[in-house]
């Protein structure tokens, strides 16, 4: 029974392995992108123009190969690991028809293609004769044994980047770059020359007229195989190949030095070369050790040649920093100067034609001593200088903010160092360059700016409760939601700009001309509101009846309205309000004290004058008058 179950599964599993779908090799041709794709994967039966790689010189992209404009490898194809990729990109032919992917100006996706474990790269780009550059650097070719034909036929190319190729196991690189008529430059830092397992490099740049070598090195037909497919030394060591541009420029400027002579222009250039070499990374610098030891020598040469000239050299700008200090009045500076010039000058008489370069170096360096003693007093003097002018700037009870300013003006100054790369004047002139008096004036301008910034600020919010108290007066006494309203928006407005820490000085200063624009509008609109209404409140004191003398009293009072209701403009808006206020309310009661009075002492005096002639009655405790038929109060009003 498990016998029976066992089998029937082993029948089920292959039958299932056999509709299991085979990865495959292959490329897919889409003519509406002109784009040819290789890939690796199991779709090929849903694509159309499909073509598959066996590694083969016959004929593909049958149809379609001279309508190709660019190819595209697929990232599938980083997951094989195939023995050879010989003609990849090659559309062969037959005898003397050939089928190339004639018209292809790009390739993308080359880094996916594995070439760990392969040994055949043949011709695999063979035919490609309209692209102009191809980059194989990411390619592993520590297995390849042939690189036949890689970029045969290639017409239109310029650039090849072969990176740092492995040539370990190469023994074949015949017509490698064979009829590229158009190759100007190869980058490769490898040496194929000492290579001793490349054993056939028969025309490896056959036909390619326009390369030139990374220094110069022209391309001759009677060098066609491997003996100059090497970096390019120029003509110590002639190569068609080029390193990466900073490294090859560094192996140039090397061997431009030639033969070592106390020159200028023989310093300049072991000079060019050696900033040129310690630009360049670590990993850059192990492809030239030897070319290094040239260098190195050459500088050795000259140093031996030049230390008296250095020593010297070192002398006049001390002499030169010492003659600053003394231009400027630093006198202990000065002085310093002058000593260590008689230590160097004996610096300078220790070297003889006899002295080891040891011995040269040892003096060099103790005139650098004497020089950078002169210099660090110097530095010291002239921030010193600068720094007191900015001290100066400071004012009693400066604001953080100020202070910052001014401080962080004196770090900057202190952080200025001697380069002793330049000379004594290109560094005090970098000195008063960058701390001329345009930058003190920039410093001061800008604490002055600080402070107004913060006076400006002090205003605004001075101008913020001026305008919130005329919105109260504004909605209290004249109960004006409009004005209320609009002064609102203007209390809003100028707190935005007062709250935002960032403010400039400008943006400060407009809010601070709008809110007291704003208040000048809003007292100007609101004053004569004001005062109408004290006037009108005065007007209602009056009655029916009354006498003129009241009536008197309430015109003087009305007049002395605008008298007495003016705006002090020395005062803020909030004691203004409060003073006016104070102002129309004394006004307002005196006024209504003195119509109560006069209306008394009018109703009094008719009595007075009526008692003489007319009878007085007393009616339920109330004094009446008596006038013919008719009876009247103490108020002289009628009573029934």
């Amino acid at each position: 029974m498990r016998k029976t179950f066992f089998f029937l599964a082993l029948g089920l599993l292959v039958a299932i392995s056999a509709n299991a779908v085979e990865k495959k090799v292959y490329s897919y041709y889409n003519s509406s992108t002109k784009t040819l794709t290789f890939t690796y994967d199991d779709q090929y039966d849903s694509r159309s123009n499909v073509e598959y790689y066996t590694g083969s010189s016959d004929r593909r992209f049958s149809g379609y190969e001279t309508e190709v404009t660019s190819i595209v490898v697929d990232q599938s194809l980083e997951t094989l690991h195939r023995a050879s990729w010989a003609r990849l990109f090659y559309a062969g032919g037959s005898g003397t028809t050939e089928y190339h992917l004639s018209k292809v100006t790009s390739i993308t996706g080359l880094q996916y293609i594995k070439t760990d474990m392969a040994t055949d790269l043949t011709g695999m780009f063979n035919g490609l004769e309209s692209i102009e550059s191809i980059d194989v650097s990411t390619f592993n070719t520590s297995k390849v044994i042939s690189t036949s034909w890689l970029f045969g036929s290639c017409k239109k190319l310029k650039t090849i980047n072969l990176g740092d190729m492995d040539i370990t196991a190469l023994t074949n690189t015949t017509f490698m770059f064979g009829y590229c008529n158009a190759l100007e430059k190869i980058y490769c830092t490898t040496d194929f020359s000492a290579s001793t397992t490349l054993s056939t490099s028969t025309s490896m740049f056959y036909a390619t007229s326009k390369l030139v070598g990374g220094n110069g090195t022209k391309y001759v037909s009677s060098k066609q195989d491997k003996a100059y497919a090497r970096p390019d030394r120029g003509t110590t060591s002639p190569g068609y190949f080029s390193y990466p541009d900073a490294i090859q420029n560094t192996v140039n400027l090397i061997y431009a030095i030639g033969t070592v002579e106390y020159t200028t222009e023989c310093y300049n250039k072991i000079q060019a070369a050696a900033a040129a070499y310690t630009a360049l990374t670590d990993e850059q610098k192990a492809y030239i050790t030897e070319d290094k030891k040239i260098l190195n020598k050459a500088l050795t040469a000259y140093y031996a040649l030049d230390a008296k000239h250095i020593i010297g050299d070192i002398g006049s700008e001390n002499t030169n920093a010492y003659l600053y200090a003394q231009t400027n009045e630093y006198t202990e500076v000065y002085n310093l100067g002058k000593t260590n010039e008689i230590k160097i000058i004996a610096c300078y008489n220790a070297v003889t034609t006899s002295s080891t370069m040891t011995e040269a170096n040892a003096k060099i360096e103790e005139a650098k001593g004497y020089y950078e003693s002169t210099v660090t007093a110097l530095v010291a003097a002239m921030k010193a200088a600068v720094c007191v002018d900015l001290n100066n700037l400071s004012k009693e009870g400066d604001s953080d903010a100020t202070k910052a300013i001014i401080s962080n003006a004196i770090a900057e100054v202190n952080a200025f160092t001697w380069d002793y790369d330049k000379s004594a004047n290109d560094n005090t002139n970098a000195f008063d360059t960058q701390f001329s008096y345009s930058w003190y004036m920039d410093v001061k301008t800008a604490v002055a700016n600080q402070r107004q910034l913060e006076q400006n600020i002090e205003k605004l919010y001075a101008a913020i409760s001026d305008l919130t108290a005329l919105r109260m007066f504004a909605d209290n006494y004249l109960e004006n939601a409009e004005i209320v309203a609009s002064i609102n928006t203007d209390i809003n407005n100028a707190y935005a700009v007062y709250n935002n820490p960032s403010a400039t000085l400008a943006e400060v200063t407009a809010a601070l001309k709008n809110a007291t624009d704003a208040i000048e509008s809003y007292k100007a609109l609101m004053m004569p509101m004001a005062k109408e209404q004290l006037k009108a409140d005065l007007n209602a004191l009056l009655k029916e009846g009354d006498p003129q003398a009241c009536k008197d009293i309430v015109a003087a009072a009305v007049a002395q309205v605008d008298v007495i209701i003016v705006w002090d403009n020395t005062k803020t808006a909030a004691e203004n309000i409060l003073a006016l206020a104070a102002a129309g309310e004394s006004l307002f009661n005196t006024t209504k004290e003195a119509v109560e009075k006069a209306r008394q002492e009018t109703a009094i005096d008719a009595i007075v004058g009526s008692a003489v002639k007319d009878a007085k009655i007393i009616r339920n405790g109330h004094l009446l008058i008596q006038r013919g038929n008719e009876l009247f109060n103490a108020q002289g009003a009628r009573v029934e």
